[in-house]
């Protein structure tokens, strides 16, 4: 059992702070709280990681530390979860900015790629299910007494490849909903503009 589980399993809440999110003012602190308790080095993870798995008091250590730094702990732990939350809406920002320029892009390549990884992953979806129906059909009707041996196969292929195939249609579900809000935002800003050219023109 790693250390970090067996400082969850005494202290959820230490072990989240210091399996969490690598942020924190204070964490630092907690660090060598927990190493002096141990009598290991505060630089070294190794050397607390090994005092925690040999010190048969591990579990109540853990407990007493937690209890008595547990508002601290809570702070960090909050201050983890907005720093967590904070980058993800950034990456998601520059996603959608990126999205959005490659609709606007003149350049085909930019402007391409999701179309075509879209034709890409529906042209392999549809031979994968074709090669796996062709099989089904020859194990039953030329090859009945390897036809279970054929089946299993199929079976094993398709659930090694369930979890790609997930990914990939995700990805593409996203890829055509943001493609079709922004097209929707694109055409409405056109016609907008239309609409504020003809008032001019008529007032």
């Amino acid at each position: 059992m790693s250390f970090l589980k067996i400082i969850s399993k005494a202290a959820p809440l230490l072990g989240s702070v210091l399996g969490g999110f690598p942020i924190g003012t204070g964490i630092g602190t907690i660090v060598k709280i927990v190493a002096n308790s141990f009598g290991a080095d505060p630089e070294k993870i190794d050397d607390i990681a090994e005092k925690i798995q040999k010190d048969p008091q591990s579990i109540i250590k853990l407990t007493q530390i937690e209890n008595a730094h547990k508002v601290e702990l809570e702070r960090i732990k909050s201050e983890q979860e907005e720093a967590y939350q904070a980058l993800k809406t950034s990456e998601m920002q520059t996603i959608n900015d990126t999205m959005r320029h490659e609709l606007m892009a003149t350049n085909k390549f930019k402007s391409s790629w999701r179309p075509f990884f879209g034709y890409c992953v529906s042209f392999s979806w549809f031979f994968f299910m074709i090669c796996a129906i062709i099989a089904l059909l020859y194990s039953v009707f030329f090859a009945p007494d390897k036809s279970t041996i054929i089946i299993e196969a199929i079976a094993k292929l398709m659930g090694a490849t369930v979890i790609l195939w997930t990914m990939a249609f995700a990805v593409l579900g996203v890829n055509i909903t943001k493609r079709s809000h922004d097209k929707a935002n694109l055409i409405n800003a056109q016609e907008k503009g239309i609409i504020n050219k003809l008032l001019k023109k008529i007032f």
